[in-house]
């Protein structure tokens, strides 16, 4: 393929259904449509598809199962990015809540002495 534009790219997504590819790509990551982030990674996935469009340089029989492992490994990668974060935060959450529970009564009040009975 010769040097093609952005326009071309999305005129092309739009040809014969191509929109399946990032579907498929979504289904087979087990990205559900009630998730919150799904249109987010639905729109990567249409960005991840222009811009396989325009660095493709083979014919275009081949170009789907392309633009299909493309998009598939661009948004496994968010996810695994996702879910660092989300581990990464949860963990941090845990930690402080730990600190928390150990501290003595007095440290969490600003007790200085507790009262004997």
């Amino acid at each position: 393929m010769n040097k093609n534009t952005t326009e071309e790219a999305f005129n092309y997504l739009m040809s014969r259904n191509n929109l399946a590819i990032i579907y498929g790509v979504l289904k087979k990551l087990n990205v559900n449509k009630n998730i919150y982030y799904y249109q987010d990674l639905f729109q990567e996935g249409v960005i991840t598809f222009v811009e396989a469009y325009l660095d493709y340089d083979g014919e275009m029989p081949k170009f789907g199962a392309y633009a299909y492992q493309r998009i598939y490994w661009r948004l496994l990668d968010l996810l695994r990015r996702q879910s660092y974060a989300d581990k990464k935060f949860s963990l941090s959450s845990d930690k402080k809540m730990y600190k928390m529970m150990k501290m003595r009564p007095r440290n969490i009040l600003g007790w200085s002495k507790i009262a004997r009975v």
